[in-house]
Formats: structure tokens, C-alpha cells, sequence
């Protein structure tokens, strides 16, 4: 590894960041349904959660909110 490179970086490998990158709204909206859809499974649900209506509630409100951002993502202008 040369002086100024960073682990996992690589110039020839696939683009994720920047405007030019053809499916960098997909990308964004396919994470925020990872996202999304693992705090539902793993956080939301767990019975731990479930079991305080204080943070049920607190939970419920981040599901939302990330539901949100996923519509918000495919709404905005490429």
C-alpha cells in the first residue's frame, strides 16, 4: 500500500460515490431498506422493546422515520 492510500480503496474498482454514478439513487434507496428492514427485525421486534411501551415507542418512531427516508430517496431528483 502506497503513502496516502487507505485500506479498501481501490481506483479501479466500482464507483459508489459521486453524481456521476448511474445508480447512486438506487444504492441509497436499497440501504435505507437494508436499514430499515434490520432495526425492524432486530431492534423493533426484539422482545426487550416490545416490553417497554416507552421504548416501544421511541423504536416506532425511528421505523418511521427511516420508512421516510426510504419514500424521501425515490421521490428526490436524480
Amino acid at each position: 500500500m502506497g503513502e496516502g492510500e487507505h485500506i479498501g480503496e481501490d481506483e479501479d474498482g466500482p464507483r459508489t460515490k459521486g453524481e456521476s454514478f448511474p445508480g447512486y439513487q438506487h444504492e441509497a434507496g436499497d440501504r435505507a431498506f437494508v436499514v430499515a428492514q434490520h432495526f425492524n427485525d432486530f431492534v423493533q421486534e426484539h422482545p426487550f422493546i416490545q416490553e417497554r411501551p416507552d421504548l416501544a415507542a421511541l423504536a416506532d418512531q425511528i421505523g418511521d422515520m427511516l420508512a421516510d427516508l426510504y419514500q424521501a430517496i425515490w421521490r428526490a431528483k436524480e
